[in-house]
């Protein structure tokens, strides 16, 4: 990121895609990098269909580069990786010292998944993925968050990786001592990054304003604070928020039971009932409204072009 300070080490976030890794892949996370101070990078050969040996020698091999030519701090790698490359993912942060996981469209295996890493996944509301996703979420939830769209097996809109990057980056540092100066960078970024959504996108600029109000330790925590008291009293917002809590409940105690694989066309009576409660609940409020219609839908594959 422009942000970088010479001498100063940084996370690095290394991705693996379903279709394999570009410059474009790189460039849709700069928003998210600059904010958290990361290096970003991905895997070009690295896609679905290869032999199974070949997924930790393209990632090795990329790594090995990265770390002898970036100023990569080795305590915070993170694995980003959709579908396919979302498995890849969690099968590399088991294997190489890892941060955390931004998983979209696909859980991890049950030995593949920490206590002691942050996972930030997403998936499609109808998503045959959506009860793998689930399933891996309920297994590490105190230390994870999930966010659905309202689709199927796709990656939904970019800004949700971002919000992926943030989060990520914030669990980092409820955990972890940090330099003083890199992390009052994060803060003042971060802070600067909300207040921008407050005209575009303020439902969202609500939870990430009630998300930091208690975790910026510097000087914008006073200014965040305010912002949340202002944008939560909005009852949208205020239903946003809640609602994003509530579909993390659904997946833990409904999705995740009937999991983690199915074939599109899969439903239960208890998922549309209780998807139904969630939407008559925030029948009024965008995105959330949206996420529950899908949800009471059987769930299907990729969407046709």
């Amino acid at each position: 990121p422009p942000s970088l300070k010479e001498g100063q080490k940084a996370p690095l976030n290394f991705y693996t895609g379903s279709g394999g890794g570009s410059a474009g892949k790189v460039k849709s996370m700069e928003e998210g990098a600059e904010i958290c101070g990361w290096i970003v990078a991905c895997s070009v050969e690295s896609r679905n269909g290869l032999p199974d040996a070949d997924y930790p020698k393209h990632t090795d091999r990329c790594l090995k580069s990265l770390f002898a030519t970036l100023p990569i701090d080795q305590e915070q790698v993170y694995f980003t990786g959709n579908s396919g490359g979302a498995r890849t993912a969690y099968t590399s942060s088991k294997r190489v010292k890892s941060a955390g996981v931004l998983a979209v469209i696909a859980g991890g295996q049950e030995d593949e998944l920490s206590k002691s890493l942050n996972y930030y996944m997403i998936s499609g509301s109808t998503d045959y993925n959506r009860y793998d996703t689930s399933h891996s979420f309920a297994a590490v939830r105190k230390n994870s968050a999930l966010r659905f769209h309202p689709g199927p097996h796709e990656d939904g809109p970019g800004w949700m990786v971002i919000e992926g990057m943030v989060w990520l980056q914030a669990a980092w540092y409820e955990k972890a001592q940090a330099p003083p100066a890199q992390r009052a960078a994060f803060e003042d970024a971060a802070a600067t990054w909300v207040k921008g959504l407050k005209t575009s996108a303020p439902q969202r600029a609500a939870w990430w304003a009630d998300f930091f109000k208690t975790r910026l330790t510097g000087p914008r925590k006073t200014e965040i604070a305010a912002l949340a008291a202002e944008l939560t009293a909005v009852p949208e917002n205020a239903s946003y928020i809640k609602g994003i809590a509530e579909l993390e409940e659904f997946a833990d105690t409904v999705l995740a039971k009937e999991g983690p694989y199915y074939k599109p066309g899969h439903t239960t009576p208890e998922i549309q009932r209780k998807a139904d409660k969630i939407l008559q609940d925030h029948v009024n409020t965008p995105w959330i409204n949206e996420i529950a219609t899908e949800l009471k839908k059987p769930v299907v594959g990729t969407k046709k072009k």
